[in-house]
């Protein structure tokens, strides 16, 4: 067995990435269709969970919890949506970690129009200064 050096982060964080099938955060714009809606800020694109910046929706087992889900699901699902994550100069840069649970925080937009403010002004979620 080869011993494991953990005194280089980079090293470090690809053998966590290996083992626990994480995507490391992306350093440009992700782009491509929603495969996959997880609740109503966090949604797939290939293999990169994505969290919406700036707003918190109703988790799992809370009230709205469905109505959030399924309005995103019905606004992006299947559809070409691009990805803004932070660091590379999402509007709420620096607001949080570019990661966060294994998912990229990233400002994203269907078109022009920002997801994140699209599920505010339906009320399927709160603005999270």
């Amino acid at each position: 067995m080869l011993p494991l050096n953990f005194s280089k982060p980079a090293a470090f964080a690809g053998l966590l990435t290996l083992l626990l099938g994480c995507e490391q955060p992306p350093t440009t714009t992700v782009t491509g269709p929603v495969r996959h809606i997880v609740d109503g800020d966090t949604f797939f694109i290939d293999r990169t969970r994505i969290r919406l910046c700036g707003i918190d929706a109703p988790e799992q087992g809370k009230p709205g919890y469905r109505q959030s889900a399924k309005f995103l699901q019905k606004m992006i699902q299947g559809k070409e949506v691009r990805c803004v994550p932070i660091g590379v100069g999402a509007a709420c840069n620096k607001r949080k970690m570019p990661q966060s649970s294994s998912r990229t925080i990233a400002q994203c937009f269907y078109f022009d129009a920002d997801i994140a403010d699209v599920m505010v002004e339906a009320g399927h979620a709160k603005d999270w200064r």
